[in-house]
């Protein structure tokens, strides 16, 4: 239970530093140049490149820097996600997701760019919430007196294809 929270306290300032970002963005586009349509008809109105212009076009979105803060980590899922195909057990699979939280807490989040956020960063992280989530609901049920595999089995199935879903968006943020 500890891992959700400090993994939901990372998610909330993921989604901060996202909701930051677009307000900049949204503001930065009020009363400026760009273009604007109207049913069939576009009005272009060209400006004169700022810096900030300049910097946006050199670089893409996800690079080199990205993959070395956050590859790690997607590899930690990939090789949980492989190692689920196989076949774990509890215990194998608390294990490897303390392997996945220290390739977690090693990510440089304060040094993230917007790009990598948003295309690698936050899907992963929502991957991980996944994991984790699939890790107490499987926790809980041994917990329980007569929970059986076949009554947790449909909501860990859920939990890691959800999970599956967010590490492909991620692994493709990555490549992009």
């Amino acid at each position: 239970m500890i891992l959700a929270s400090r993994a939901a306290s990372r998610a909330t300032l993921a989604a901060c530093a996202l909701a930051l970002a677009a307000l900049v963005l949204a503001l930065s586009g009020c009363g400026g140049d760009g273009s604007a349509s109207a049913g069939d008809a576009t009005v272009e109105v060209t400006a004169k490149p700022t810096q900030t212009t300049k910097l946006a076009t050199k670089r893409s979105p996800v690079g080199d820097r990205c993959r070395k803060q956050v590859g790690g980590f997607l590899d930690s899922m990939g090789a949980l996600r492989q190692l689920l195909v196989d076949g774990l057990s509890y215990e194998q699979y608390v294990e490897e997701i303390g392997g996945v939280q220290t390739a977690y807490d090693e990510v440089p989040v304060e040094k993230l760019t917007l790009g990598c956020l948003t295309s690698a960063g936050t899907p992963g992280e929502k991957a991980f919430g996944k994991y984790l989530a699939a890790a107490n609901s499987w926790g809980a049920c041994i917990d329980e007196e007569g929970c059986e595999a076949a009554t947790v089995e449909p909501v860990l199935q859920k939990q890691w294809k959800g999970a599956a879903r967010f590490l492909d968006e991620a692994q493709a943020g990555l490549a992009a």
